[in-house]
């Protein structure tokens, strides 16, 4: 299962703080789809045994046009609607 993050260091630390196990460093995406400045991944074992990937693209995911490959990306929270 992945998990969308909007701060890969400080989700990698709870992650752990939670009882979880880093399988990998947190890592740079690379490639043409999912490159760009930011965009990171880290994959995780639960503390229930669950394989969990981190994934933080805040350059976005760029799809070719014509895809139909898709990925839901939560909506970003502004400061003023956290109240």
């Amino acid at each position: 299962m992945a998990l969308y993050v909007d701060d890969m260091p400080e989700a990698a630390r709870r992650f752990k703080a939670a009882g979880g196990v880093l399988l990998t460093e947190p890592g740079a995406l690379s490639g043409h789809i999912e490159g760009g400045e930011g965009n990171q991944f880290v994959y995780g074992r639960a503390p229930w045994g669950m394989l969990i990937e981190l994934i933080s693209y805040p350059a976005g995911i760029q799809y070719p046009h014509h895809s139909e490959a898709k990925r839901w990306t939560p909506r970003k929270k502004y400061k003023d609607e956290n109240n």
